[in-house]
């Protein structure tokens, strides 16, 4: 019976409810007080941490919020398609129109230029991903293209009418034949020496662009075709192809085509190209890598097939360095809202006492919290790969060298943000219960808008392996050349330095586990039980040991398991194929390692001690959960099954002493209030029959009874 009259209080519809009156009162307390997500007994600085987060740039992400305030932007998940897909296009032409693209597309850019377009970057995917994707469509891939790929002709001809948006464009790799696999695409580009054009032909079916991004409002494309010269195919190459004339109109050999509704991403017109014989002249060809000679010569100053191709896609990245930061402040804001509401929702208790917020409850924080630290250190790594981006060198070698670095570690970094997402949204959206599977709340289209994260810029199974396959390489060349230290290009920050075991002298049968000591430029043994036994699994170091011990095995086991493989008459392919498993999870631990490197480094940069202190919990959460739920650390024999239990429970220890900071950890990943839903403040007001009527007067979606 008091269930039913609890439940006859919410069903309430009287006049004077939705007037204002008193709230009604039961055995557990106020129902219709106005919950609160602030109070909290914190003692953190909401802003020292945001400036934790954030960085760089704050005057610029201030401003882009304001900006977001224009009625053009305001959020509306009720259009239809080609309403959404309009209004995304002119939100996409204001952007332009204040220059804001120009400054990533800029041949003459500085690091620091490139890192406000970042701060702008950042503020754009929490607001909408389809503005933030065409945006990244547009600039990133269309102009970043022909930025990276061509040379001045192509700089001073295409720029600053891509970046203003007069030449709207995409970019045309994808095929619906080959995705990931981008040497097979089978798209022609054929050398016609008579005239001096190219010949842009798409021979199957299969060789149909596909998913292209902006494919129906483009007038241009970058598309990606083997280069045919003389009857040779000289690879894989990129050319500006258009697609409409000055008018607007399709030429007759050429065909697109819409793919419709998708789960997501509606804002962005995703479409499909056909080529019948579309000749192009030769300076479209995209010739930073290679060029073909007015006498149909080939030129590359990189006579290697592999590392061209290697280098020309490594220049392509800038996508994937986005898409990290994108999946790291996708999952800030679904944490928001999901944390934020489960300070105010209150359910159950003690009887004749106040319901108890849901964030109280242990099996709730065991959901959120962990997400929160995942999200914090993702959040640094973030950064730290984009710092290598953008300061990328002029020098030719020198930045090939470093685009090797880059491309591993973008790869398999888009792959763990992107699950990391995925996974934390998911949370989010049960953890908000029914509010969470509605729209105005935001977690269902963040949902909906990033579940292809985990395909577009590469399938990221199919990138952790191409992690592990570079790894394997740069192991097997130092074997090769007897070199005692680590590989060349890794040497400065010793990023790749557990790669080259046997190369120092450890046996691949090591019984026991070694790390990596930079100081003595060798492989020592690690003994876990040396750590002081008090509070040692908090401990950075002794955590980060159990990360490289990981590592190593894997890099080992993987090893062992393709020599197997040959040995039993496996050739190449097939011995991958058969260890693609064990490929995955050590490009994971490699990735994960790094990770927690990064997280240790970036909390050493802050100097308040309480902010710092609640820093290095969240660290210490972050390594312990992954130790303690992920089957790859419980294998293993090295991590004593002591140590195992013992940190499964400091799990909910350190949960306990970061109950209290919650709320400022959230707020301080920088969710401006317009973009927060009702549901994190007082949601009781915000769905009364007062407000509901207020909106329904734009809507007409009230019914009376």
């Amino acid at each position: 019976m008091q269930r039913l009259n609890e439940l006859a209080v919410h069903l309430s519809l009287h006049p004077e409810a939705a007037a204002g009156a008193a709230p009604s009162t039961t055995a557990h307390g106020t129902y219709h007080s106005a919950p609160s997500a602030t109070s909290n007994s914190s003692t953190v600085s909401i802003d020292l941490l945001n400036k934790f987060v954030d960085k760089h740039n704050f005057a610029t992400r201030k401003a882009m919020w304001e900006l977001l305030k224009e009625p053009l932007f305001e959020l509306d998940y009720n259009m239809s398609i080609k309403q959404l897909r309009d209004l995304t296009l002119r939100r996409l032409q204001r952007l332009s129109d204040l220059g804001y693209p120009y400054q990533m597309l800029d041949p003459n850019s500085t690091p620091e230029s490139q890192m406000e377009v970042y701060a702008r970057t950042d503020c754009m995917y929490m607001y909408d991903c389809n503005l933030t994707v065409r945006v990244g469509a547009h600039v990133n891939l269309w102009g970043g293209s022909v930025r990276n790929l061509g040379t001045e002709y192509h700089h001073e001809k295409y720029l600053k009418d891509i970046a203003y948006n007069r030449l709207p464009g995409c970019f045309a790799m994808t095929e619906l034949g080959h995705g990931s696999n981008v040497k097979g695409l089978e798209t022609t580009a054929t050398f016609d020496k008579a005239t001096q054009e190219f010949i842009i032909n798409t021979p199957t079916e299969s060789a149909q662009k596909f998913w292209i991004g902006n494919a129906l409002t483009a007038h241009a494309a970058t598309v990606f075709a083997q280069l045919h010269i003389g009857g040779v195919n000289r690879g894989i190459h990129a050319f500006i192809v258009p697609l409409r004339d000055a008018n607007g109109k399709i030429p007759h050999n050429i065909r697109i085509a819409d793919c419709g509704m998708k789960m997501g991403l509606n804002g962005v017109d995703n479409g499909r190209f056909w080529f019948n014989n579309v000749r192009i002249p030769r300076m479209n060809m995209l010739n930073r890598m290679a060029n073909v000679t007015e006498d149909g010569e080939y030129l590359s100053m990189i006579e290697d097939n592999d590392m061209r191709f290697g280098a020309m896609v490594a220049e392509l990245v800038a996508g994937r360095v986005s898409m990290i930061g994108g999946s790291t402040n996708l999952a800030k804001v679904g944490l928001t809202i999901a944390v934020l509401y489960s300070i105010a929702r209150r359910q159950f208790g003690p009887d004749d006492s106040p319901e108890r917020p849901i964030m109280d409850y242990l099996l709730h924080q065991r959901r959120l919290v962990p997400e929160i630290a995942g999200v914090y250190a993702m959040n640094a790594t973030s950064h730290y790969v984009r710092n290598l981006w953008v300061n990328r060198s002029a020098d030719f070698d020198e930045r090939i060298r470093q685009m090797k670095e880059i491309h591993i570690l973008a790869s398999g970094l888009k792959a763990l943000s992107g699950w990391q997402m995925r996974q934390a949204l998911s949370t989010c959206r049960e953890a908000c219960g029914g509010q969470g599977y509605a729209s105005w709340n935001r977690i269902p289209v963040l949902m909906a808008d990033s579940d292809v994260f985990m395909t577009f810029e590469g399938d990221n199974n199919v990138l952790l392996v191409q992690v592990a396959r570079q790894l394997v390489k740069e192991y097997a060349r130092a074997m090769e050349k007897g070199q005692a230290g680590i590989p060349q290009f890794a040497k400065p920050t010793d990023r790749l330095a557990h790669m080259a075991g046997t190369a120092r002298g450890v046996p691949l049968s090591a019984a026991k586990p070694v790390v990596w000591d930079a100081s003595a430029q060798r492989f020592v043994e690690v003994n876990l039980s040396a750590f002081d036994n008090g509070s040692k699994h908090r401990n950075a170091e002794f955590q980060m040991r159990i990360f490289e011990i990981r590592e190593y095995d894997a890099i080992k086991r993987l090893i062992a398991a393709l020599s197997a493989k040959k040995a039993a008459g496996h050739n190449d392919d097939s011995a991958w194929n058969l260890c693609g498993e064990l490929a995955a999870v050590c490009g994971q631990a490699y990735i994960e390692r790094f990770v927690l490197t990064r997280f240790i480094e970036d909390i050493q940069t802050e100097s308040s001690a309480p902010e710092r202190l609640v820093l290095e919990k969240l660290r210490a959460l972050h390594a312990m959960w992954r130790i303690t739920t992920q089957p790859s650390f419980l294998a293993y024999q090295f991590i004593p099954r002591q140590d195992i239990e013992i940190m499964a429970d400091e799990v909910n220890v350190i949960l306990a002493e970061l109950r209290p900071h919650l709320a400022n950890l959230v707020k301080a990943f920088g969710v401006p209030q317009h973009l927060l839903p009702a549901i994190t403040s007082d949601y009781v007001a915000a769905h009364s029959w007062a407000e509901t009527l207020k909106a329904s007067e734009f809507k007409g979606n009230v019914f009376h009874l």
